[in-house]
């Protein structure tokens, strides 16, 4: 939840009313059941199994009695409208996952979805999957109701409404996005089928066609589109587009299988889709408190969260990095080095190696070794690549990171099965690895430097102080 909402959540310094005072003492614990695994009973084949044995649901009694905790706090907190929407929105996210869509769905069609609400993504994107677990009729009515506020939403945002267009399919909404990188972004609303969104850049700059979405599958549609179409040209394009998906070529039919057809219970994909809406907003547990600090588990939820959880979620991070999962680091890496901060991207990425290397060591082959060697492969060179232009800088950078890395705090976390006393001698093995092999690369002497240099201009890689650094790195990353 948005740290705005959490204040207004919050209420006066007055005496808290009976529905804030349960929500404060109840709510953190029925965020916690949000996480309890509900799982998928499969109903083994056997010659003599019924037509009517189908896969069940396996709901966990904690899961249960967090839905009738809901409806209670629901009733008491009725005249609470923030607090009963926040209510409502979760206990519908608590029935879709037990595939109670019904109750999902009663929940949320009680009230219009306001785009401007924190919990818009989330109704929006859960009312849609309720109804694609009831049926066509239901499916149609979620379809207007969620369109209408998505078009609330995109009027808020900086594009233009290139306008919408009603086909044989359904609703085709359109619009432009300008900047350095131009694109038209089309959104399709099948009458009977999940939406489908459809991005046109307008530039060559940006080397890339257009691309098809829809739920878990993306693709390059089967004719290729002009750049510097008109609004009217793009509006064309994209409902030949659409059709063209919904009725492949016998070419594109293996590839396609029916993705596009038809509605479901179950799409992934609605976050992309629906992309007025933003990223979903997260309960995190203290939308009913005052609490100022964030605990680990919360900034790891608000990191999959909406883009202000998010961005709350890395400052909280960069102020204390071992609060989190050092898996966790992957992403505000990321967040930086694309918001411009290159050198506090690239001085996390060493302490990340250094903190995500004994679990790459210790841990599943196929899990944390995976995805330390595919981030070293990918993100490694770009990041080497950059900072490598100043070496003396780089080494710099190396050694304020390792010297830092030594005195965080290690995260409670480890391997399963790993024993203390193995954590603790691999991580001190790591430590000493990476000062020795990172430091002693790191060119010093004149002869040094120039041969590094010469070796990037060979490789095409530039030579002289970094190019757009961003932000310096924090007093006490040191």
């Amino acid at each position: 939840m948005s740290l705005m909402l959490a204040l207004i959540l919050a209420g006066s310094a007055a005496e808290p009313s009976e529905c804030r005072a349960a929500l404060a003492t109840e709510w953190p614990e029925l965020v916690e059941r949000l996480e309890d695994p509900v799982a998928l009973i499969l109903i083994p084949i056997s010659e003599g199994a019924e037509k009517s044995d189908e896969p069940g649901i396996d709901i966990p009694k904690t899961v249960t009695k967090a839905i009738a905790d809901a409806e209670r706090l629901r009733a008491l907190c009725v005249g609470d409208a923030e607090a009963s929407a926040i209510l409502r929105s979760y206990e519908a996210s608590q029935r879709l996952r037990t595939e109670d869509f019904a109750g999902a769905y009663r929940l949320l069609t009680a009230q219009p979805i306001d785009a401007a609400a924190p919990t818009a993504s989330m109704d929006a994107n859960n009312l849609l999957l309720a109804a694609g677990g009831i049926g066509e009729a239901e499916y149609r009515q979620a379809t207007a109701t969620v369109r209408a506020a998505h078009r609330a939403a995109a009027a808020t945002l900086p594009l233009s409404d290139t306008g919408s267009a009603r086909t044989d399919l359904g609703w085709i909404d359109g619009y432009r996005i300008g900047g350095r990188s131009p694109e038209h972004v089309f959104i399709a609303w099948p009458d009977a089928g999940m939406p489908m969104l459809l991005r046109v850049p307008q530039s060559k700059e940006d080397d890339q066609g257009a691309r098809l979405k829809g739920c878990s599958v993306e693709t390059s549609p089967s004719s290729e589109a002009k750049v510097g179409l008109s609004d009217t040209d793009a509006l064309a394009y994209a409902k030949e587009t659409f059709q063209s998906a919904r009725n492949p070529r016998a070419e594109d039919e293996g590839f396609l299988g029916g993705a596009w057809e038809g509605i479901s219970s179950s799409c992934t994909s609605l976050d992309d889709l629906l992309f007025a809406f933003g990223a979903p907003t997260r309960f995190i547990g203290h939308e009913f408190t005052a609490q100022s600090e964030l605990s680990g588990k919360q900034i790891e939820r608000m990191l999959g969260g909406s883009f202000k959880q998010q961005a709350r979620a890395t400052d909280a991070v960069i102020a204390q990095p071992e609060k989190v999962d050092p898996s966790h680091h992957i992403q505000i890496i990321g967040t930086l080095w694309q918001r411009g901060d290159r050198l506090q991207a690239t001085f996390l990425y060493y302490v990340w190696q250094v903190r995500f290397m004994p679990w790459a060591k210790l841990g599943s082959p196929s899990g944390e070794g995976a995805l330390f060697g595919a981030i070293r492969a990918t993100l490694g060179p770009v990041v080497n690549g950059w900072i490598g232009s100043d070496p003396v800088l780089n080494r710099q950078v190396l050694d304020r990171a390792l010297t830092y890395e030594r005195k965080l705090p290690l995260h409670p976390n480890r391997p399963e099965g790993v024993d203390e006393k193995t954590w603790l001698r691999t991580i001190e093995e790591v430590r000493e690895s990476a000062a020795k092999q990172w430091l002693g690369q790191m060119p010093v002497t004149p002869e040094a430097l120039k041969a590094w240099a010469k070796t990037r201009a060979k490789n095409g890689l530039p030579n002289g102080p970094v190019t757009h650094p961003g932000k310096p790195l924090p007093d006490h990353w040191q």
